[in-house]
C-alpha cells in the first residue's frame, strides 16, 4: 500500500483513534477501514444526540 500521501497528522489521528502508537509502517488497509468505521459510527451517534435534543 501506498503511504506516501499520508501526513504525520493522520497518523496522528489514526493513532489516537486506535488507542494505538502507530507509524507509516503500521498503516494497513484494515486499520485505515476500522478507523474510518468508528469515525463514521462517532459521528452517527453524535446527530442522532443532536436530533434527539431537539426533538425532545
Amino acid at each position: 500500500m501506498d503511504t506516501s500521501l499520508v501526513s504525520s497528522q493522520a497518523v496522528e489521528l489514526l493513532s489516537q483513534i486506535t488507542g494505538q502508537k502507530l507509524t507509516l509502517k503500521n498503516l494497513t488497509p484494515p486499520v485505515i477501514f476500522l478507523a474510518n468505521l468508528v469515525t463514521v459510527l462517532l459521528g452517527v451517534i453524535f446527530v442522532d444526540g443532536t436530533v434527539a435534543e431537539s426533538e425532545k
